[in-house]
């Protein structure tokens, strides 16, 4: 796929994760243990042998550059940071914000070139699967100048995302924004079509559809609104179906919820394994440390791992870990029992916890003898929950010490 280049879009204003995302851009955040949520994308953009990948975003994410040149830096001519140009200075670069459209125009010769015919856009916020070989390959049958992936959803769901609107005849009629009420697929009620964070266009459509919104001097805030959509009714448009929510066999998630988050993770733990196994699945280095990881049997306390992930750094002593998640450099002291939970990394579980259905963000320390997620009325006392009773563990908490030095728990 040597004439595909790939724009990997990151924005900082994601809010659907509240609280996990609040010093960090949603594709930073850890997932699976050692890596980070862009990470499965562009392992996905390699497999698919696309060699041209530019990570780009409309805010300044320093954490973001820094973990693209660490994580990726054996795939340095394939996977690039593109920093932002700003015309203002500010000693503050966090809340410096640029329209998606003016991150286009600054960088069109980035992807304007004679050797490249075909642009992939996606987000780098989302878990993407290997569908991108057929996608390019669907987009050249159908002859398409825009080739959108779509997914079918719950229409009580459709709210989440962008929402295509179909005809009866199966063409393109809208894309809505977050509708509140969302239009269902003409053959199927009780579903709506949205896009997937993807879509294939030819490089000229796309450089057009550029210039067209700069010379209408639409605002660029919502790059499918305001740059695609006025577009549709003047290109050819085909749509790639990955199916239903529930699809396995081309995996898609938009990771909406804090919810979701933890069930992506979990889910994917389905499959038997031992140890950290998993943690080498990608191409990149993911988020490492020099120290190996250790388990140690304490007396009659001994290690027992199933169905989850331990990450680099941790030390696993005498304790149970069931289809869970440790981040790099934890700690799970001897007769400790995590239990379908997202340990974030640089945690300390203490002796005899037993921890369930949890989300324990970065740099949180669990007390010794610490019970959370068996008894749903004393954590909504002492915790944060979701609907579906997910229970958050603040970034660097103390749970189960003395008050005065527990930190406050954020809402969510």
């Amino acid at each position: 796929m040597a004439k595909v280049m790939s724009l990997v879009l990151v924005d900082k204003e994601r809010v659907e994760l509240g609280e996990l995302t609040h010093d960090c851009c949603k594709a930073t955040l850890p997932f699976l243990g050692g890596y980070k949520i862009i990470d499965f994308t562009i392992d996905s953009l390699l497999r698919a042998n696309i060699k041209n990948n530019i990570i780009m975003s409309r805010v300044i994410c320093k954490s973001l550059k820094e973990h693209i040149n660490d994580a990726w830096q054996n795939y340095k001519g394939d996977v690039a940071y593109l920093d932002s140009i700003y015309n203002v200075k500010s000693s503050q670069e966090e809340i410096i914000h640029q329209d998606w459209l003016d991150v286009f125009l600054q960088n069109i010769d980035q992807f304007n070139q004679p050797s490249i015919k075909q642009v992939l856009l996606l987000s780098g916020e989302q878990i993407h699967g290997d569908y991108f070989r057929q996608l390019q390959q669907y987009h050249i049958l159908t002859r398409a100048d825009m080739t959108l992936v779509v997914s079918e959803v719950d229409i009580d769901n459709a709210s989440l995302y962008h929402v295509v609107e179909l005809s009866d005849s199966g063409e393109v009629v809208a894309i809505h924004c977050h509708p509140e009420e969302a239009p269902s697929l003409p053959s199927k009620p009780n579903k709506a079509l949205v896009l997937a964070g993807s879509m294939l266009l030819n490089k000229e459509r796309l450089v057009k559809a550029v210039f067209s919104a700069a010379k209408e001097q639409r605002t660029g805030r919502d790059f499918v609104m305001d740059i695609i959509v006025p577009f549709l009714t003047k290109t050819k448009v085909s749509l790639f179906n990955l199916g239903g929510e529930k699809n396995e066999s081309i995996h898609w998630s938009p990771i909406k919820s804090i919810e979701e988050y933890w069930f992506t993770q979990i889910h994917r733990l389905s499959e038997p394994s031992e140890g950290s196994g998993r943690d080498n699945q990608l191409k990149c280095f993911g988020v490492r440390t020099k120290n190996n990881i250790e388990f140690k049997d304490i007396g009659r306390d001994s290690v027992r791992l199933k169905n989850s992930i331990i990450s680099s750094g941790s030390k696993i002593y005498g304790s149970r870990v069931l289809s869970s998640v440790v981040g790099i450099n934890s700690i799970l002291e001897n007769n400790a029992i995590i239990y379908k939970s997202v340990l974030m990394g640089d945690n300390i579980i203490g002796k005899g916890c037993r921890i369930s259905n949890a989300i324990i963000e970065e740099g949180a320390h669990i007390a010794p003898y610490t019970v959370i997620g068996e008894n749903i009325e004393q954590d909504q006392m002492k915790y944060n929950i979701t609907q579906n009773g997910i229970i958050i563990i603040p970034k660097g908490s103390r749970i189960g010490f003395y008050p005065d030095k527990v930190l406050e728990l954020h809402s969510i």
